[in-house]
């Protein structure tokens, strides 16, 4: 076994442990698949440079076989990188969650000191909190978004736009719970963003 195994091995321990292992083909995309199933786990999959790409299985049972292609697609897409990427954009990303779970601790008390020093500017003062804030995560933001945005346009060139606009009205159907629609909004760009740039690509070829 390679050293990926080992690092998917590790991750599914945190999610009940590998209860499936299978090579998957999608379109014209390849990739062993460690699955697991984990119900308090809200994310369908997990592809990252120390690891081979995980699905949970809870996420994606009773679903039609598209949601669980285009999620392997996805993932898929983190892996079509070099090595030294892979790792580049999978420290940027737990960089900006690191950076943006101190932040919104921090955030309380910034904006108590903001208010709290005696310059008679405290509207000054309290922009500077969200300006400083947003200097320190626009790079990792950017880093993260470039390489999600290039993974879910990976898979939308595999599974075709139709099936991607389908996905969409499913997933805007579900509930979701909040920690879950946070992250949605942190970690992924904008719906729209990724159509233009698709829709900007096709026309291109």
């Amino acid at each position: 076994m390679d050293l990926l195994h080992y690092g998917a091995v590790l991750m599914a321990h945190f999610h009940g442990g590998v209860v499936e292992r299978e090579n998957v083909t999608v379109e014209d995309t390849s990739a062993p698949v460690y699955y697991v199933y984990d119900e308090s786990w809200s994310m369908a999959g997990q592809g990252v440079a120390f690891s081979h790409i995980i699905i949970n299985r809870a996420q994606v049972e009773d679903r039609p076989d598209f949601i669980h292609d285009f999620i392997f697609l996805h993932e898929a897409g983190h892996k079509q990188w070099s090595w030294p990427l892979q790792w580049f954009f999978t420290v940027g990303q737990l960089s900006y969650l690191s950076l943006l779970i101190a932040s919104l601790i921090a955030l309380p008390s910034l904006v108590f000191r903001a208010i709290s020093i005696d310059s008679g500017s405290n509207v000054i003062n309290l922009l500077t909190v969200p300006v400083s804030l947003g200097i320190i995560l626009i790079i990792p933001l950017l880093i993260t978004w470039f390489d999600e945005g290039y993974a879910e346009i990976h898979a939308v060139s595999q599974i075709g736009l139709s099936t991607y606009l389908e996905i969409q009205n499913i997933r805007q159907s579900k509930s979701y719970p909040l920690f879950s629609r946070i992250r949605s909004v942190a970690m992924y760009p904008p719906t729209s963003l990724i159509l233009a740039i698709f829709r900007y690509r096709s026309d291109e070829t």
